[in-house]
């Protein structure tokens, strides 16, 4: 079977995390501080390092919250949140100037996510149609992929929001979990059916009633929480909105 990993656009750039691009990588038996180590920089008087990035000071400073006056209640936000607000009241107010710099400033933003919204889908149907072939492959030799997570046919991808949403365990530990909410609903029912035969000799009592409708709610939840696997690889289904639903499957 291939051992060919996923496509993925993101992960094939030159830079990112702990990988530098070429160009920026030491070269063997170079020196990644050829200077040697810069004497220590001490402010007057505290005996500490000033090394803060200036971007990062100025992150903290937007992100400072800060009190705010609304509604007569005074509440907090953050700095750049009240900048934004006092910025919009004047445009609303008739600002020319502020209402052309809102306005930019948000189809900037809103281009930028969408761009990057594409790209994730993209990216996601590629990994979707690798893990089709990798399941097709493995059928061809015989062999199965059903402990492979995330199984494609639970990953749901919405060309219209550019949403994507997995219906399924995305990996091994949380498989586990899934087996174990399923064998939980299993020996529930299995309480659920010796309750039931106990009704056919006489009425139940008011413990056997209660005792059965917490195990019918339980199992309730878990069938709405974490469906069986028919369920989920039921066409169309989408579990963020059975689980808002709680319908039983």
């Amino acid at each position: 079977m291939s051992k060919s990993k996923p496509p993925s656009p993101l992960l094939n750039q030159a830079g990112g995390y702990c990988r530098p691009p070429a160009d920026k990588q030491f070269k063997p038996g170079q020196s990644g501080n050829p200077k040697g180590r810069p004497a220590k920089k001490r402010s007057k008087g505290s005996g500490h390092r000033h090394n803060l990035d200036p971007q990062d000071e100025f992150m903290a400073e937007m992100l400072r919250p800060v009190q705010v006056r609304e509604n007569d209640q005074l509440v907090e936000i953050s700095a750049i949140r009240a900048v934004t607000r006092s910025l919009n009241l004047s445009a609303l107010k008739g600002d020319v100037r502020a209402q052309i710099h809102l306005t930019k400033t948000f189809e900037a933003i809103r281009a930028d996510r969408d761009a990057q919204s594409l790209a994730l889908f993209e990216e996601a149907i590629e990994i979707q149609n690798w893990l089709y072939e990798k399941h097709k492959e493995a059928e061809s030799h015989g062999t199965s992929l059903a402990d492979d997570y995330p199984h494609p046919s639970d990953l749901l991808l919405d060309p219209i929001a550019l949403e994507v949403r997995i219906n399924g365990p995305v990996s091994h530990d949380d498989h586990r979990i899934w087996d174990q909410a399923r064998n939980q609903v299993a020996d529930l029912a299995g309480e659920l059916m010796t309750l039931n035969a106990k009704q056919h000799d006489g009425p139940l009592g008011a413990k056997d009633l209660d005792a059965r409708r917490a195990i019918q709610t339980q199992i309730h939840e878990l069938n709405r929480m974490i469906p069986d696997i028919r369920t989920l690889r039921r066409l169309g289904f989408d579990l963020q909105r059975h689980r808002k639903g709680g319908a039983i499957s």
